[in-house]
């Protein structure tokens, strides 16, 4: 396979983590970049209630700040700690262990580098962000602290597809008369976790039409492999070294040239394209060999009797006596080469490597040369 090449598509299995225990306990965070402005976006798992607010840069400050004044207010202050799902953007990766986060019961879980759709929820609230600023304005360039505000407004009183806008379910006061609306928490959270299983088959049908199901390879650690979601139209694909093996996933670390990165990756065996090495058919040989003498051995433990190699073939110019030898007197009135001329002698003889075995006979019709070439044609 070409580090560069096209994969065909293949039936990849979807799945979906265990439901949040209750609302307000699992948030998802992404920053959106638009009109060289950066807008930090935090979205509610099951509600899908949307808070956002403007940021100068994305760094490990900023975002600290951001997401504390935008989940302070939604987060419990007592129970298990509030889990706000990211990329693995470094600006993310440095609050991991924030203390600061931690004294507000603030955690931050970092999705998968290698997946695609590690942070769906987050990507979604962008997108629906988005379209919700060009519906307000569609002439509009940067966007103000105000419009910002309207937008998430506007986005969360959208009807979903549960009967109730974002805004309803997490106040379960009706947004119109602000009278109660009779909810269960559990109720909600189960029937968002049942509509995404649902999904999942027809999302599959619609990405993998042909239905392939991808190999699942026999990796081993020291084994180099591509994986199929590394592409890229200005490099070939990068090279990764198995480093450890756990079932149905595998630990890998980068492989450029002769030096292994540091940074391990965890990645599903099916998401992974065993590269073919010289030192696997070295393997194979050596097991074949090893079956050989084994079997051979224990032939001999048995005492069975064993049959002669077979002697290799003779060619036929060797098992068959040459002409010359057996016929002499024909060849005893053979011209010598001697007497013929320089450039006749070398067209008779064969170049060395292109020696024939069998013995050529010599022409024995009359020559008749040119004009210009005979004694006569000169003298006159």
């Amino acid at each position: 396979m070409c580090r560069s090449s096209k994969i065909p598509h293949k039936l990849n299995e979807q799945s979906t983590g265990d439901p949040p225990e209750t609302i307000g306990s699992a948030f998802a965070a992404d920053v959106m970049k638009r009109e060289r402005q950066l807008i930090l976006v935090v979205r509610e798992y099951v509600t899908s209630y949307t808070a956002a607010r403007l940021i100068t840069d994305e760094r490990q400050e900023t975002l600290r700040e951001s997401l504390l004044c935008l989940c302070v207010e939604l987060c419990p202050l007592d129970g298990p700690f509030a889990v706000v799902r990211t990329d693995p953007a470094p600006g993310f990766q440095a609050l991991v262990n924030d203390e600061l986060l931690r004294r507000h019961r603030i955690t931050i879980e970092v999705g998968r580098f290698k997946n695609k759709n590690k942070n769906p929820v987050a990507d979604k609230a962008i997108q629906e962000l988005e379209d919700e600023i060009l519906r307000q304005d569609p002439n509009t360039r940067c966007i103000s602290p105000l419009s910002l505000t309207l937008a998430i407004a506007r986005l969360n009183s959208r009807i979903r597809n549960r009967g109730l806008s974002a805004r309803e379910m997490w106040t379960q006061r009706d947004q119109f008369s602000n009278n109660q609306i009779p909810l269960t928490d559990q109720s909600l959270i189960q029937r968002q976790y049942d509509l995404r299983k649902s999904n999942h088959r027809y999302s599959e049908i619609t990405k993998a039409p042909s239905g392939a199901l991808p190999e699942s390879p026999h990796l081993e650690v020291g084994d180099l492999v591509y994986l199929y979601n590394d592409r890229n139209k200005t490099c070939a694909r990068d090279r990764y070294l198995v480093v450890s093996t756990d079932n149905s996933w595998c630990n890998i670390r980068k492989f450029v040239g002769s030096q292994l990165r540091n940074t391990s990756y965890r990645v599903k065996r099916s998401d992974c394209y065993k590269v073919p090495s010289l030192l696997n058919t070295l393997r194979q040989q050596d097991t074949y060999s090893y079956d050989n003498s084994t079997s051979s051995d224990e032939d001999d433990n048995t005492g069975k009797p064993q049959s002669p190699p077979k002697p290799p073939d003779i060619p036929n110019v060797i098992s068959i006596p040459h002409l010359q030898e057996l016929e002499p007197e024909l060849f005893e009135n053979e011209p010598s080469d001697l007497g013929l001329p320089i450039g006749e002698n070398e067209l008779q003889h064969e170049p060395d490597d292109q020696v024939n075995t069998d013995v050529i006979r010599r022409s024995t019709r009359e020559r008749h040369p040119p004009k210009f070439l005979q004694d006569n044609y000169l003298l006159s």
